[in-house]
Order: structure tokens, then sequence, then C-alpha cells
């Protein structure tokens, strides 16, 4: 299985001891009106919405599609975590991840990247939705992440982080979307 290799901005070792977010400043400095503040993304897969929101809320399907290493519960709440291993050396990118909802097979959302041990909320954590829409075809997934604006980051801060994952799901959503109809014919 081919693994997802990225480097997040603002990430650091595992064996440093610091997570994702601990990276990050922790306070606000600037905000620019001019950074987008939503990631918006769509595709259509021929796979029926219960395949779909296996897909996207079991965490052995996650790590086949997005993160190299998945740890969640399936209720709101739940905490886990998502592993991404580097290819440029053997560190480990720990982002911590709180189930916000899960209506099956309709909608799935979690925050991430806040600090371990705090509630994952609106300010210290973006909002990831995936909302999921029969078709005649299957299933139109609708995925938006949220929150940047609002983690209180420098202005560069904010935007290398926006990219790098704006860059991120451009390479993830096509991947989810294979990988859900291979599962639609599995079943």
């Amino acid at each position: 299985r081919e693994r997802s290799r990225r480097r997040h901005a603002g990430w650091r070792k595992k064996g440093d001891g610091v997570c994702a977010a601990e990276a990050l400043p922790s306070r606000p400095v600037h905000r620019e009106e001019s950074v987008p503040t939503v990631i918006e993304r769509e595709i259509q897969i021929e796979a029926s919405p219960e395949v779909v929101f296996e897909v996207v809320s079991q965490p052995e399907h996650v790590r086949q599609w997005w993160s190299d290493e998945a740890s969640f519960g399936p209720n709101p709440g739940d905490p886990g975590e998502l592993r991404f291993h580097s290819s440029d050396d053997d560190s480990v990118k720990v982002a911590p991840f709180t189930v916000v909802k899960s209506e099956p097979p309709n909608l799935f959302s979690f925050r991430w990247i806040h600090h371990p041990g705090e509630v994952a909320k609106l300010g210290n954590s973006l909002l990831v939705t995936f909302e999921l829409e029969p078709t005649d075809t299957g299933t139109l997934v609708k995925m938006t992440e949220s929150g940047f604006r609002e983690m209180g980051w420098e202005v560069a801060v904010l935007e290398a982080t926006y990219n790098d994952h704006v860059n991120g799901w451009n390479y993830f959503i096509p991947r989810l979307g294979d990988y859900a109809e291979k599962q639609a014919t599995n079943k």
C-alpha cells in the first residue's frame, strides 16, 4: 500500500514530545481577513453512502486513504489520534482527533490538531466535516475544513497551514474516492 508521507506545517517530531498543536503559536498575533477560512472539496463516488460513511468514519479505513495510523472511537466526544510518518526520516507526526458528529450514513465530523488533553473546540482545533448525499450513481461527498482564522496564528503560519491543508486534501480526497469504490466492489 502506498503510504502518505506529507509534512504538515508546524509539526515536530514525536520523539521531541511535541504534538502538532504545540508547535504552533498559542496567542493571537494577527488576523488577516484576506486569508481564506474554509477548504471545500466535492467528489462523486460510485459507492453507497453506507460504504462511504464507513470509509470516512472507521480508523481501519481512514488509514488506507489518509493517515498512516488512526485510532478513535465512533461516537461524538471520542478522542483519538492520527499519525503521519515522514518520508524524510523516521519521525512521526501525531495529530489529536476528536469525533464531533456521527450520523450514519449522512454526516461525520471531527476536530483535529488541538493540544493533547484539551477539549477540542473552535479556536484550538480545525473542524472537518464529511456530508454524504445519495445520488443515482453512488454518493456525493462534500468535505469542508474550517477554523483556520480562529486559531489565532500569525498570518504567515495561517497561510502556510491553510496552503498545506489545501495541498493535502487535493491529494487525499481522490484517494478517498478510489478506496471507497474498491470497498464497494468488495461487498
